[in-house]
């Protein structure tokens, strides 16, 4: 994008200079004091707190200040020698000199000026990236409003943290390698005046400041690992939504079992919310309200979401219907695996006499029923999550619609069946 203010109206302006403000209060509040430390010392930001609010001051005045009027886009463009819109290569180093030259004179130090100009380039690509990024995201509605503020904020951020770190720079240079005449400015000015042991920090500091701008500033602390531009941030937002949106939905965030152990899969219920309410109850034990069971009954596990539906999972690890006699359970009953092939031979068994489980959601409810009794308003699911009642309902209809155009419904692939797909298959024990 570009800042551009030809053909907008005063309110539109105003919008933008809202923007503006968002950013620069999101970074005062969040990232400043960080990228200052990270770019000079702890020592050195307390030393110059009054400095700095100085400093946050001026640059109210200077990148916000005018907007309302001939807008941040016209002294850029002066400087950038165009009208109506700023490319940022143009206007980076101009900006950089704009903003650090004012800073440094409403310092009293404007000589430092000198002694930084490798260091402006990147302070005004800092700046002016922010000001792009906040100037266009008036018609941004959240939550890629925010994030686009954020981005905008740590730059401005990385601006102030920059330009200090290049002043501490100019500093040890005047103060130990240039004439009395200039030490003496920089003991006479506004920054002596309000950071009194100045001289004293820097020459106790000197070797290891000295070590950490031997190669320049660095080159991001509170933009570091943030996206390279805000439209790709809004990407990453985007997929972020749509992650959280998929995981609030029944099972949405669970991977397939299909063919995997049952320890893998109750490995995975223990470490995501899932809790185990039930374990495997075989022929024979008894039942809590009396007598016993004749069938195989499920373990199951719970999460509770806060959201109407209880996610339930029961695993079958031995199919409803083993042979009692254990012996015999690499019978036909059994799914078994060809070490040779490395194939299945389960083409004889029923789904569910194979080791599998369910996925259902239950209101809460029936949440103890669930435990011994079938629920008939149990909503199905299939591996991937989805709705087995809507895709048995989308498959009648496809079938439905191939039979009248077709004659026949062989013309679309079957769907597998509900009994199916409710059967989710694990691996032979």
């Amino acid at each position: 994008m570009a800042i551009s203010w030809l053909g907008l109206s005063s309110d539109e302006l105003i919008k933008r200079k809202d923007c503006l403000v968002d950013a620069w209060n999101r970074a005062q509040g969040r990232y400043v004091t960080d990228a200052i430390i990270a770019h000079t010392t702890k020592d050195f930001v307390g030393l110059v707190a009054g400095v700095i609010t100085m400093v946050v001051g001026a640059a109210m005045v200077i990148i916000i200040g005018n907007v309302a009027g001939a807008a941040i886009g016209g002294a850029l463009g002066s400087l950038a020698g165009g009208a109506g819109a700023v490319p940022g290569a143009a206007a980076g180093r101009a900006l950089g000199n704009l903003i650090a030259t004012g800073f440094l004179n409403v310092l009293g130090v404007g000589l430092l000026i000198a002694y930084i100009g490798s260091e402006l380039g990147t302070i005004g690509y800092h700046f002016y990236v922010a000001i792009d990024c906040a100037w266009n995201s008036a018609d941004f509605g959240n939550p890629y409003y925010t994030v686009r503020i954020d981005w905008a904020a740590r730059h401005f951020a990385e601006g102030i943290g920059k330009f200090f770190g290049a002043m501490v720079m100019a500093l040890i240079i005047v103060l130990t390698r240039r004439p009395a005449e200039e030490r003496m400015k920089v003991f006479n000015s506004k920054l002596s005046q309000l950071c009194n042991g100045l001289e004293a920090y820097i020459a106790r500091n000197l070797k290891p400041l000295e070590a950490k701008y031997k190669n320049g500033l660095a080159k991001a602390t509170v933009t570091e690992g943030i996206p390279e531009t805000p439209e790709l941030g809004m990407k990453e937002q985007k997929k972020k939504a749509q992650a959280a949106a998929a995981a609030a939905k029944p099972f949405g965030d669970m991977p397939s079992f299909y063919r995997h152990k049952v320890t893998e899969l109750q490995g995975w219920l223990k470490a995501n919310g899932f809790t185990k309410k039930a374990s495997v109850r075989k022929p024979g034990d008894a039942k809590p309200g009396g007598g016993t069971y004749s069938d195989f009954q499920s373990e199951i596990w719970m999460r509770d979401r806060g959201n109407g539906a209880i996610e339930c999972v029961r695993i079958d690890p031995e199919g409803h219907l083993p042979p009692a006699d254990p012996s015999k359970r690499t019978g036909p009953f059994r799914v078994t695996q060809d070490p040779a092939t490395g194939k299945w031979s389960d083409e004889r068994i029923a789904w569910g006499e194979r080791p599998h489980y369910h996925l259902e959601t239950i209101t809460p409810d029936k949440a103890q029923v669930y435990l011994n009794t079938y629920v008939p308003e149990a909503k199905m699911f299939e591996a991937g999550g989805k709705s087995v009642g809507q895709m048995q309902d989308w498959h009648n209809s496809a079938n439905e619609w191939a039979i009248k155009v077709y004659g026949e419904d062989g013309a679309l692939a079957p769907l597998r069946g509900k009994f199916e797909m409710i059967h989710i298959p694990l691996a032979a024990p």
